[in-house]
Parts: C-alpha cells; sequence; structure tokens
C-alpha cells in the first residue's frame, strides 16, 4: 500500500514529489508504517494465546469475536484495497487526461495511446491480483468467527483444512512475489532496466575474461622470451 501511494505521488504530484522524497522522509515513513501496524496488532499481541496447538484469539462472547475479525478484516484487507483502488484510480485519470498535442503526428499518437492502454493493463492486473490473493484469507477467518460448529469441522476434517489453511496464508503472501513479475512482464521501462543490468554484467564478465587472457597471452610470451636468451 505505501509503494502505491508513492506511485500515485510520483505520477501525480510530480513536481512536489521531488522536494518530499529524501532519505530522511523515506526513513521516517517506514518507521511511522511499523509503528502504526505494531499499533493495528496490538489487540492480536494481547490477546493471542496457544489453542490446540494452535495460536488464535478467544472470546467467551460470538459477538465480541465477530467485532474483532471484522476490525481485522477491515484494516487489513478493505482499508488496503481502497487506498489502492483510489490510488491508482487517480493515477489512471492524470496518465488519460494528457493529451497529445495536434502538431504531433498520427503515429506519436498511437504510441501514447498503446502506452496508456499498458498503463491501464497492468493497474487492473495489480489491483485484481491483490484482491484475489487476500479474499481467501479474509473469507476464511470470518467463517472462523462466525461459525460455532467450525472447530468441530476442523478437528474431523484436520488433514485438510490444515492444507487449505496454509495454501491460502501462501497465496495471500504470494502477492507480494507476483507484483515484480507483473511489472517485468508489462512495463517496458522496468524490464529494459532489468535487461541493461543484466548486460552491463555480461560486459563486465566478457572484459575481465579478455583481459585475464591477454595477461595470460603476454605472461607466456615473456617467458618464451627468457627462455630463448638462456
Amino acid at each position: 500500500m505505501a509503494m502505491t501511494i508513492d506511485r500515485y505521488n510520483i505520477i501525480v504530484h510530480a513536481v512536489r514529489s521531488r522536494r518530499t522524497r529524501t532519505t530522511r522522509k523515506a526513513l521516517l515513513v517506514n518507521v511511522y508504517i511499523w509503528a502504526g501496524s505494531l499499533v493495528l496488532q496490538l489487540p492480536a499481541l494481547i490477546m493471542t494465546d496457544a489453542v490446540n496447538y494452535r495460536c488464535d484469539v478467544e472470546f467467551e462472547s460470538l459477538p465480541l469475536r465477530v467485532i474483532y475479525h471484522c476490525y481485522v478484516t477491515a484494516s487489513t484487507y478493505f482499508c488496503p484495497l481502497m487506498v489502492i483502488l483510489c490510488c491508482y484510480l487517480g493515477i489512471l485519470y492524470k496518465v488519460w487526461q494528457k493529451s497529445t498535442r495536434g502538431t504531433e503526428s498520427a503515429e506519436a499518437h498511437l504510441r501514447s495511446n498503446y502506452r496508456k492502454r499498458r498503463i491501464t493493463r497492468m493497474v487492473f492486473i495489480v489491483v485484481i491480483l491483490f484482491a484475489l490473493c487476500w479474499l481467501p484469507t479474509n473469507v476464511f477467518r470470518m467463517w472462523r468467527a462466525t461459525d460455532n460448529n467450525q472447530r468441530d469441522f476442523w478437528i474431523h476434517n484436520w488433514e485438510v483444512m490444515n492444507i487449505l489453511s496454509s495454501f491460502i496464508i501462501v497465496l495471500s503472501y504470494s502477492n507480494s512475489l507476483i507484483n515484480p513479475f507483473v511489472y517485468a512482464f508489462i512495463t517496458t521501462a522496468f524490464r529494459k532496466c532489468v535487461q541493461d543490468s543484466l548486460c552491463s554484467k555480461g560486459h563486465a564478465y566478457d572484459s575481465h575474461v579478455t583481459i585475464s587472457n591477454e595477461m595470460k597471452t603476454i605472461s607466456t610470451q615473456r617467458c618464451a622470451r627468457e627462455a630463448e636468451t638462456s
């Protein structure tokens, strides 16, 4: 979510972001993010207990349990999703608001529209991936919070439920793994930077090998001359 807000500031408020995006402010933002995350998770930190070999938050009454899990779902899923959606809608509005000048050629106009469509597609994929990857774990959480019989169901189907629970957790965190590949395959600038980085490393390796071969050749020639003179 923080990266999405940063992208929004870079694109929508480009001039102002140049003055505000400093190393000091980046460190402060990271500190605020971690502090805010700790505050949001304080209820879980205080009330979590080991039950049936599982760490879980237990409540004596169903309404309190439902309120707590609604709070967790809202703070970790719906609010971030709304922020991401609003930021990307602002980015798309800014991108599509820019129009090519009348003096530019039709080819330049087509290239501009092509880039806009690629950005729109990337935004759509990023938002959908976040929504889909984090939806199952929140549905699963709300089911466990609202169904009083879920514990008996879990005990009778513990093998399947453990596999399902592990898969849902992996799916939710895989969203952070998928995003770089989305940028790599859709964003031309990102792909070009990766290619340039790999090519520069390849050229550096080739130069190192060439220099090493030349040094070996010079050393061999020197030894041959010394052998002839002796």
